[in-house]
This record gives structure tokens, sequence and C-alpha cells, in this order.
């Protein structure tokens, strides 16, 4: 049968059809010939990276080499793009949807699964994705060049979560791993994942608190999870400490390394952590994904603050422009 004949016959049928059964019938044929699937809608905090221009991403991010550069636009591409089909008739608030191809041309679609993905989790125990077990937000990068720089000297992981980094942080000899996790959910799950890994409080010390400008409270509703968020109308409170007070208080005499991931708090996080990262010079690992503040805004304070530090944005995976992260190396041990 010949396929003049068959889209007669087709239109035929659509025409005595009512007409939500034709729709139904019509959306259905297109995602069986079609590569369609759901993809995810949008991420909620898409919006504000959407109304971004190229001149103020190239102005705020400039000393950055190229490569950083189209991480940055790359990410702002894809959140422009995810906006658009925000309200799509085929979403259901958090997923849509949508031909695959059109996705992977315009950057939309979640990274393709790691191929040693499963060999991590397995090594580590822990469940999460490639850009925290293979990637270690960023670290292996620079791994020859930071592991002598930060063994015994005290590591802080800032938004610990369950803890799926500390058993790779451990891997670098440090003195102590410091471990910040504002919420309860989470860090009751952190304190049995390092049980069951026979991770004592002497190696790992898991504080109840979130890290940024000045002490305070803030409010969060505590679902736990990876994406926990602090709100203004949350019914939970955590607490939330500088750095710089917190190494005060400890008598912290060196910090060797500084990983960030807390929901949007970083830049507030590293102005109540500058001091101990002007004396101790630590590598830094920082998300640079939930907000503008923390894309643009972390480069634009580090760099006018810092002396001799080499900075750059990579997308993890590479090349997915998932999760955005700004690394900042001391220059003194990459010569």
């Amino acid at each position: 049968m010949n396929r003049q004949l068959l889209k007669k016959i087709y239109w035929f049928f659509m025409g005595i059809i009512p007409r939500k059964g034709r729709l139904k019938l019509n959306l259905a044929l297109h995602c069986l010939t079609g590569n369609w699937d759901f993809a995810v809608n949008a991420y909620f905090f898409s919006a504000p990276f959407a109304a971004l221009e190229e001149a103020e991403i190239s102005r705020r991010l400039a000393g950055l080499d190229d490569n950083s550069l189209a991480v940055a636009r790359n990410y702002v591409r894809r959140c422009r793009n995810l906006e658009r089909i925000k309200g799509s008739p085929f979403a259901d608030g958090s997923r849509v949807l949508i031909d695959l191809d059109a996705l992977k041309e315009h950057i939309m679609c979640f990274p393709s699964p790691h191929a040693e993905l499963k060999t991590y989790q397995k090594i580590y125990g822990f469940k999460t994705g490639a850009e925290v077990l293979i990637y270690q937000h960023g670290l292996v990068f620079f791994r020859q060049q930071i592991s002598g720089y930060v063994k015994d000297r005290v590591l802080i992981d800032a938004g610990a979560c369950i803890g799926e980094l500390i058993p790779a942080l451990l891997e670098y000899s440090p003195q102590k791993i410091y471990a910040f996790e504002p919420s309860r959910v989470n860090g009751e799950r952190f304190i049995r994942e390092m049980k069951k890994r026979g991770i004592s409080q002497e190696r790992v010390e898991l504080v109840w608190a979130g890290l940024g400008k000045e002490e305070g409270l803030l409010a969060l509703d505590d679902c736990g999870g990876s994406g926990q968020m602090l709100t203004e109308e949350g019914k939970d409170r955590c607490r939330i400490m500088a750095l710089d007070d917190f190494v005060s208080e400890k008598n912290i005499s060196s910090v060797g390394l500084l990983k960030a991931d807390v929901e949007g708090m970083g830049l507030e996080l590293l102005k109540g952590a500058i001091g101990t990262i002007r004396r101790d010079r630590p590598v830094l690992s920082l998300a640079a994904y939930h907000n503008v503040d923390e894309l643009l805004g972390q480069y634009a304070y580090l760099s006018s603050e810092l002396e001799n530090y080499h900075f750059e944005l990579r997308d993890l995976p590479p090349g997915s422009s998932f999760e955005v992260t700004l690394l900042g190396i001391p220059e003194e041990i990459l010569r």
C-alpha cells in the first residue's frame, strides 16, 4: 500500500472521529512514529537565567578562558529553552512531552547515563549521579595537582546531603572533614551512611547547619533530598553560620578544600568564608547553577578578593550543560 493511499485512509477516519478522539489519536500516532518522550519541563530556577544577555555574561566573567565562557552561555541557553516549553499543553507541571531530537539540539535533556556510573555506584555505595561519583564536583580534573596539597589538611563539604562525596574525599587523606548539612532529614541519613561504612566522627564530623555570611536562622521545608531549598515560608528552621567564625571557634589551622553546593547561597557563603580563603588558599569547588549570583557573582567576587588563583567553569558531566561548577585552584600548585 503506497503512502498516498495511507494518507487518504488516515484522513478519512479522522473526519468521522469526534474531535477529542481525533486529537488523542493524532498525538498517539506522532509519539509512535517519532522520537518522543517525557523530559524535564523546567528547572524551578531557570527563569532568571533566561533573562540574561550575552553581554552581561561576557562582562561579569571577563578573565575566564573561552571554554568557561562557553559553559556559562550554554547553560543559560539551556535554561532559556526550558522556559520556552513551560506551559506546554502536553506538560503535567513537572514533565513535558517533547521531541528528543529537538531537546538534544537545544540542550534541554538530562545528560545520558555515564557508561561507568554503575561501577562507581558500587564502589562508593551511593546511587547518585556522575557529577558527584565520577567527577567529584570537578575535583577530578585537577586530582594530580591537588592530592598532595590537601593531604593532612581540613576539608569542608558544605551541602553534604547524605554524604555521597565523603568516601571520595577521604581518598585525599585529609586531617579531618567537616560536613555541613542544614537538613535534619538528610543529616540523620548521613549519620547512618557513615556508620555503615565504619567512618568515625574523628574522621568526618557532621555539622547540623548551613554556611552563609553570618550567624542566623533561615527557614526551609525539611523534606530531605539533594535539592533542599531555603524558603521564607518554610515551617522548619536551620542554623546558618559563617565559615570564618567556625574555623576560629574550632581553632582550625589549615583548610585545604572548600566544596560548596548550597542551593543558591554560594555567594553568601563565600562572603562569610573569605578570611579563611585568603589565609589558607584552599582548593575551591563551588556549585554555580542555582541562581545568577552563583553563576556570575561568585567569580566576580573571588577574582576581586584573591590573587594568583586559576578559575574555570566546568559543566558536569562534561558537555551536558546540566550542572555548572566554578573551580578555583591556587596557582602555586599548578606550576
